[in-house]
C-alpha cells in the first residue's frame, strides 16, 4: 500500500488550491500583487454560486518595501523612524487619500 492511499501518486502537501478543491470548494490562485488577476478570480467566485470559494494569494513578505525586500528573514524587523516613513509613503501612494 502506497502512503497516503493515492495509488503510487504522491500529492503535494503545500498545492493549498488542490486541498480546498478536495474539500468542494471552488479555488484559485492568483498573483497577490496583481490588482487584476485578484478582481477576476473574485468574479469567478461569484460566478461558482453552488460551492464554496477560495482565493489564494501569493505573496512575498516585504515585496514592495525596498528595506524589508533586502532583509532574508524580515519577519521580526524592527522599524527606525526612516523606515516608518518610508511605509508611509509606500501606503500613500497604494491608498491615495481623499482631500
Amino acid at each position: 500500500m502506497e502512503e497516503g492511499g493515492t495509488g503510487g501518486k504522491r500529492q503535494n502537501p503545500l498545492d493549498l488550491e488542490k486541498k480546498f478543491e478536495a474539500f468542494g470548494c471552488h479555488a484559485s490562485t492568483v498573483c497577490g500583487y496583481d490588482l487584476e488577476a485578484i478582481y477576476r478570480a473574485v468574479l469567478r467566485a461569484k460566478k461558482a454560486k453552488e460551492q464554496m470559494s477560495v482565493i489564494i494569494l501569493e505573496t512575498e513578505k516585504g515585496m514592495g518595501c525596498s528595506f524589508a525586500e533586502k532583509e532574508s528573514f524580515n519577519h521580526y524587523m524592527s522599524f527606525d523612524r526612516e523606515m516608518a516613513d518610508s511605509v508611509d509613503d509606500i501606503l500613500e501612494k497604494l491608498i491615495p487619500q481623499s482631500k
